[in-house]
């Protein structure tokens, strides 16, 4: 299913980002990355960057500014870069939102300035056009104050919303089915219904918005109360004419008698007004250069006494500095002598530790040495003992280590064994994996030859039902065929016995003539069936033979996989039995 698509538009300053948030808080997806907040949008643009990056760079290459605010022509030309760039965005956008069954779009006021573009490449598009007061717009572009060239010109503001609500009207007056014009104040302050009439607009089902989603304090319409509005109709009327167009069509607009009077009541010689609001601004800013010179004076002696103090703060941080470093090189020789003294502490404890041990084990040794002496005489008759062992040991060490050395040698034989053992071990294990392979093909070979032999008892089956069949229909043939020659030989013997009687019995002869002229034709009828029997039964035999030959030589196949797999299993054996001895071997070692 295809997803609808809602282009949200209008005059800069007209509340498009409102409508485009009010969109996106009821799940319309106008896009993920979007520009961020800044001052004059506090709460955020609600712009898929993607799409303004692309209708600025349609703009910078025509020569125009990022507003469009110098646009003269009905319809910008867009390049070939461009038109790609466009539809593969669009087409980006769409699949991506197809596959969730999402609503999607995009907010730019920069779109007004190519409808027609984009309605050529999405003819289904739904338009949302947001529009405001003429005076309101300026007046909040003014207050605005970030665009070079309304500070320059500031009668651009109110060309730039002449030019782009003139071709809203031209563009709903031929699509109107695809377009919704709508008045920000009535959004505003009743986004319930403004959902509802999108949905029976464009017969879709939007869910009802959650309160909260508009700030009426950052809507400033306290500028209808003043001359401003007088000033625009002054010197563009055409603006007032395209207004009130707007507010018959637009969803929330007033009326025209409505919106004259509001404008001619503030008519009351606003020149002159101005001409004294100037004059009292004009005062005011004189009173304020003269404070600021004022102030000025007081900052130049603030920072010369700034400069003084730098000085003298230069100086003592010098004399802190030398000061510091006296202090540390101070410290560093304390903490060296603190140090040596606490070596030297240590030492000390040390020395008289020791002092006392020695003193304690003199008095141990002394003990020590009396034992001694006692043990003496009885160690040296312990000594001659143990010589005596001694020499029977030495003996006993001779023999063991003989012994050592022909277990030693027989362990090299040993370790040579094994590591013979484990090469044949490898070869056996190499011949153990050729061996696998080849009865893993054999068993292919196998599944293979019963495979055609199950096709060829199948083929045998059918052969035996159709030679039945063939034997069922030559019985048949022989049985006619004796009732035939039973019949034959009954018309001989009543012919010898009617020879005697030809002339009286020449109608029955005919007679019988005919049934023996029937009889042969059936005969040879008879004759035909049974040379097309043997036929048949020859072709039978034929493919019985060939299936015979198949089967004589898949049975030769089959008994030569068995040899091979009895070689195998051989083979097998013999490698089970080697490493079973193998193994014995080296439990043994």
């Amino acid at each position: 299913m295809k997803s609808t698509v809602f282009i949200i538009t209008g005059m800069h300053r007209s509340g498009t980002s409102l409508t485009a948030s009010l969109f996106q808080s009821v799940g319309v997806n106008i896009g993920e990355k979007l520009v961020r907040p800044e001052y004059g949008n506090i709460r955020g643009h609600f712009e898929d960057i993607e799409f303004v990056e692309l209708q600025k760079g349609i703009l910078g290459s025509q020569g125009l500014d990022d507003l469009g605010s110098n646009v003269e022509i009905t319809e910008i030309p867009v390049k070939k870069q461009y038109l790609k760039a466009a539809k593969r965005l669009i087409k980006n956008r769409g699949e991506a939102q197809d596959n969730l069954g999402k609503i999607w779009g995009w907010k730019d006021p920069r779109t007004t300035l190519f409808l027609n573009f984009w309605l050529n490449l999405l003819p289904d598009a739904k338009f949302i056009f947001v529009y405001r007061s003429p005076w309101e717009v300026v007046d909040s572009l003014y207050r605005r104050a970030t665009d070079e060239n309304l500070l320059e010109q500031p009668e651009i503001a109110v060309k730039m919303w002449l030019n782009s609500n003139q071709r809203i009207l031209d563009f709903y007056q031929s699509f109107s089915q695809q377009c919704l014009i709508a008045k920000v104040d009535s959004i505003g302050k009743n986004p319930e219904g403004f959902i509802q009439a999108v949905n029976d607009k464009f017969e879709i089902d939007l869910p009802t918005p959650t309160p909260g989603n508009f700030e009426e304090s950052l809507l400033v319409k306290d500028i209808i109360k003043t001359s401003r509005p007088n000033l625009i109709e002054k010197y563009f009327p055409e603006t007032l004419e395209i207004y009130q167009q707007l507010e018959k069509i637009g969803l929330g607009g007033e009326s025209g008698a409505e919106l004259i009077t509001n404008i001619q009541n503030n008519r009351q010689l606003w020149e002159f007004q101005d001409w004294s609001n100037i004059r009292g601004l004009e005062k005011q800013i004189n009173l304020l250069e003269t404070d600021l010179k004022k102030w000025q004076e007081i900052f130049q002696e603030a920072q010369h006494k700034v400069h003084n103090l730098e000085k003298e703060l230069g100086v003592t941080q010098q004399q802190l500095d030398s000061r510091e470093v006296t202090l540390q090189e101070s410290v560093k020789k304390l903490e060296v002598l603190e140090r040596e003294l606490g070596e030297t502490q240590t030492k000390l404890d040390g020395k008289e530790r020791k002092f006392q041990e020695h003193q304690t084990k003199i008095s141990t040794l002394e003990i020590k040495l009396g034992q001694a002496q006692a043990q003496f005489e009885s160690t040296k008759i312990k000594l001659d003992e143990s010589q005596k062992k001694i020499i029977g040991l030495e003996i006993d060490l001779g023999q063991a280590q003989a012994k050592l050395h022909n277990s030693a040698t027989r362990f090299q034989e040993a370790l040579a064994k094994i590591l013979g053992l484990e090469t044949e071990l490898g070869k056996a294990q190499v011949q153990l994996d050729g061996t696998l392979v080849k009865l893993t093909e054999s068993q292919k070979k196998l599944l293979g030859v019963e495979t055609e032999l199950g096709q060829t008892q199948v083929q045998l089956e059918r052969n035996k039902i159709r030679l039945q069949e063939s034997q069922d229909k030559i019985q048949l043939l022989e049985t006619e065929f004796g009732q035939t020659q039973q019949q034959l030989n009954g018309n001989i013997a009543k012919l010898q016995e009617s020879q005697s009687k030809i002339q009286l019995l020449e109608t029955e002869l005919g007679k019988t003539e005919g049934i023996l002229n029937g009889t042969q034709v059936k005969l040879v009828q008879s004759q035909d069936k049974i040379q097309l029997l043997e036929t048949e039964l020859g072709k039978t035999e034929g493919i019985l033979n060939g299936t015979q030959v198949k089967l004589v030589q898949s049975q030769d196949k089959i008994q030569l996989l068995e040899t091979e797999l009895g070689k195998t299993e051989g083979i097998l054996n013999g490698t089970q039995v080697k490493l079973v001895q193998s193994q014995d071997k080296i439990q043994l070692l």
